[in-house]
């Protein structure tokens, strides 16, 4: 198992149990455990004993407030939880938030256009990451982070709307 630590070409880096949890600074264990056991920590290699598993080096903690996204959850808590989560570089996903993978690609897509959350895939493992833009909002409370998500996504919408009309406009007096 070591030579996995190793950057063996093609093979993701990983590391131990130890190196995990002071990483996302849990100190217990069995919360990491837990963690595995539910699948919220993606690219694990299970071993027989906890303390010989391994992890990708890309590994987050889990979204911490995931217990407080209710599959009644309104979309605009849905996307801030996602900004949320990416601001505390917390892993969250889909099932999380109670949707289909297409309905969270869905949330993903918007937040990416407003450039509020970037992309990344690391070892085979998708990402979220705050941006430049939405770091600003860093230790904000859920309700300023929720008006700033919906205030941005609205600018976007707009922007979007008002170019729409505009290239009708153009294509309109180009036909006469």
């Amino acid at each position: 198992m070591i030579f996995l630590k190793k950057d063996v070409k093609g093979a993701p880096k990983m590391i131990t149990l130890c190196e995990y949890k002071k990483r996302v600074g849990v100190t217990k264990t069995k919360y990491v455990a837990d963690w595995i056991e539910k699948g919220l920590i993606p690219g694990v290699i299970k071993a027989a004993d906890i303390e010989s598993t391994l992890f990708p080096d890309s590994s987050r903690r889990p979204y911490k407030d995931r217990s407080k996204i209710k599959a009644t959850s309104e979309a605009s808590k849905i996307r801030t939880h996602i900004m949320k989560a990416s601001l505390n570089r917390e892993h969250i996903t889909k099932e999380m938030c109670h949707l289909s993978q297409m309905e969270f690609n869905g949330f993903i897509h918007e937040l990416v256009a407003a450039d509020l959350v970037r992309l990344r895939i690391e070892e085979g493992i998708t990402y979220y990451d705050a941006t430049i833009k939405s770091e600003v909002y860093e230790g904000k409370t859920f309700g300023e982070l929720r008006k700033f998500t919906l205030d941005a996504l609205e600018a976007v919408a707009k922007g979007t709307a008002e170019g729409t009309i505009d290239a009708l406009r153009n294509l309109a007096a180009a036909a006469r």
